[in-house]
């Protein structure tokens, strides 16, 4: 079970300060302002289950809305590091199932399984007879880590255009 105690804090002033959602490469998830910069990070919103919802299980409502938030951004996480990471194919490669691109997002496909959550928050407030029931729907900032970082992003894709 992953423990929510302290996420309101790092979650509230990574938003607040940089003034939108936080997304891009940072340091460990204790000390994000330094480096080395090996983490991607990504907020990711979700939603409770529908049986969490209509049973009104608070707990559930907490866990299968995290839940939906990693499931939901792994599809998009590699393609926006890619993003993030300033890689740009020329038109005519972009259909080629065998262009670098596609090869990078093949080749770090395998460190999802290594995705996390930084911090949760719920968007709504609880009833005050049903504790958690403010998640039925969430806002996380998810994270991967890659040994590297965008470097080893870039020297990969380098590799692959050669």
């Amino acid at each position: 079970m992953i423990s929510f105690l302290h996420c309101a804090f790092w979650y509230e002033k990574a938003f607040q300060e940089s003034g939108k959602e936080f997304e891009g490469w940072g340091g460990d998830p204790n000390t994000h302002y330094q480096k080395p910069f090996d983490f991607f990070y990504m907020p990711a919103t979700g939603r409770a289950s529908s049986e969490a919802q209509n049973k009104r299980y608070g707990p559930m409502m907490q866990t299968t809305c995290t839940d939906a938030a990693i499931t939901g951004l792994k599809g998009n996480m590699i393609g926006k590091l890619i993003g993030e990471t300033a890689i740009v194919e020329p038109s005519s490669t972009i259909r080629d199932r065998e262009s670098p691109r596609t090869r990078i997002i093949i080749e770090f496909k395998n460190e999802l399984q290594g995705v996390n959550i930084k911090e949760c928050k719920p968007l709504f407030t609880d009833e005050p007879t049903l504790p958690y029931s403010g998640w039925k729907e969430c806002e996380c900032v998810i994270y991967i880590k890659i040994l590297g970082g965008k470097e080893r992003v870039l020297e990969s894709y380098l590799r692959k255009t050669n």
